[in-house]
């Protein structure tokens, strides 16, 4: 399976730089627990007991009475709720427990338990990439960018994933993690006690080629998006921003609250945002106005950035936008994710995620599984597809396969080779690992070891972000 994973523009990172912050729970939109779920009757509920879960109820008694080994009557509850979600066949309903909970609530609530730092491997060892979030544990131990971790409560970091630093790292609020540090020269041990961080799902800039673009980046749409949002919009402003660009590409959704918020200060009061649809057929109008917006309107010029992995809450912002003829959509055809969730706590440690609407766009058009198409299509180029280079393993003449066509496809985006399409390891493919490789002042071998490999993914990242097509036509665009 490794030779399957793909880059994305918005993670590009993953698998070479991994953030401590990173919490990934795939493309989602959830609702508040109180909304979209109703309780059957006492009556219908007992009815439905006595008939088709008499037989679950008699499966769990035989089990308990018969079984040869230890049960565990907990488990063994959980399990059938978990087949009961599975046999929906529904992707984006599920039960969760356990470390799936914990990530899927961080990823909603926008925070996690932990120190605060952000991390990359530089020379194979973890090392803080960016200054602490401040307030954090991390700031508070006066960690600093460019420390790097040497153990983990005594357990040496080197040779391990990024990965799985990081989860040692993270942990229970109160808990206590001891970390060896390197500093220019000197070795000590900090002990932190983690605590709750939050994660910023908004990010804001002015863009360096015309200082009258504020650039506002959402990442994904967690508890505190709209206040972020709101505050870097006031920060552009300040800045002398005239007009913005929403860059929304790689957003897999989220609260539903959250994209209303945002939504609603772009629009006139009862425009329609969204339509929301139940299993009936019944459709409720969700619409613009003050109860959203308290009033603060956004009336400057705006473009939407999406992409392929725009999903779910970002398209119901992207729409509302271009249906009501507010923002031109510049990019590509986003995700098509057409459907509602609620989230519901079962017990301290499970949780019910559990598909129960439709949304349509302002005009009544379901994307599920067809995406929005934007107002101005530009594509990404053809090595966004590129898949990782299997690290595990190195490459050298003679070698071929899906790696190596990767390593070819880096090389000639990067400007090192012309055979971007080949598997095979060539003379030239020598040539441009060793011409890459005395640029980066790496040993010069010819072979793509795991350094070279997690260089020229990195080098690639950088690549795409210094010529992003699409930014560009949005500042062309804007300019207008």
């Amino acid at each position: 399976m490794k030779n399957d994973k793909k880059f994305s523009y918005s993670q590009l990172m993953t698998g070479i730089i991994v953030s401590v912050l990173l919490a990934v729970a795939g493309t989602y939109l959830v609702l508040k627990e109180t909304q979209g779920l109703s309780s059957r009757t006492a009556q219908e509920s007992q009815a439905t007991l006595d008939g088709n879960l008499s037989s679950v109820e008699e499966v769990f008694n035989l089990i308990l009475a018969n079984y040869l080994g230890d049960v565990d009557e907990e488990e063994l509850v959980k399990g059938a709720i978990a087949g009961m979600t599975a046999a929906i066949g529904d992707p984006y309903s599920g039960f969760y427990t356990g470390l799936d909970k914990e990530e899927l609530d961080e990823v909603i609530t926008g925070s996690f338990e932990g120190i605060g730092a952000t991390m990359s491997l530089k020379n194979e060892l973890p090392t803080i990439s960016e200054p602490p979030i401040p307030g954090t544990p991390a700031e508070r131990a006066r960690l600093q960018e460019n420390d790097v971790i040497l153990k983990v409560d005594g357990v040496e970091t080197a040779g391990k994933a990024l990965t799985d630093v990081v989860k040692k790292i993270r942990g229970e609020k109160g808990t206590e993690v001891t970390l060896t540090i390197e500093r220019g020269g000197d070795v000590f041990d900090v002990t932190l006690v983690r605590d709750t961080v939050p994660v910023h799902s908004v990010s804001v800039d002015i863009s360096p080629e015309n200082k009258s673009v504020g650039i506002v980046n959402v990442s994904t749409f967690s508890q505190n998006t709209g206040k972020e949002f709101n505050k870097g919009i006031e920060e552009l402003r300040s800045s002398g921003a005239t007009s913005f660009i929403i860059d929304l590409r790689g957003n897999p959704g989220g609260s539903l609250d959250q994209v209303l918020m945002m939504a609603s200060r772009f629009l006139k009061d009862d425009q329609v945002i969204l339509q929301v649809q139940d299993g009936e057929g019944k459709t409720e109008k969700i619409t613009a106005g003050e109860d959203l917006d308290e009033g603060n309107k956004i009336t400057e010029k705006t473009i939407v950035l999406v992409d392929r992995n725009s999903a779910s809450a970002s398209e119901i912002f992207a729409a509302a936008l271009k249906e009501n003829n507010r923002a031109e959509i510049i990019g590509e055809q986003t995700f098509g994710k057409g459907t509602m969730q609620v989230v519901k706590s079962l017990s301290e440690d499970t949780e019910l995620k559990l598909t129960t609407n439709k949304w349509l766009t302002p005009d009544g058009n379901w994307l599920n599984e067809e995406g929005l198409p934007p107002s101005i299509e530009v594509a990404y180029p053809d090595y966004y597809e590129v898949r990782a280079i299997d690290t595990a393993n190195s490459f050298q003449l003679g070698a071929s396969g899906q790696s190596v066509e990767s390593i070819n496809q880096m090389l000639a985006a990067l400007g090192y080779s012309s055979s971007e399409t080949q598997d095979q390891f060539t003379d030239e493919t020598v040539a441009g690992v060793k011409a890459f490789q005395e640029k980066e002042k790496l040993s010069v071998t010819g072979v793509v070891d795991k350094q070279t490999a997690n260089q020229l993914g990195i080098r690639l990242v950088e690549h795409l972000k210094a010529n992003d097509a699409q930014m560009r036509r949005a500042l062309t665009e804007i300019a207008k």
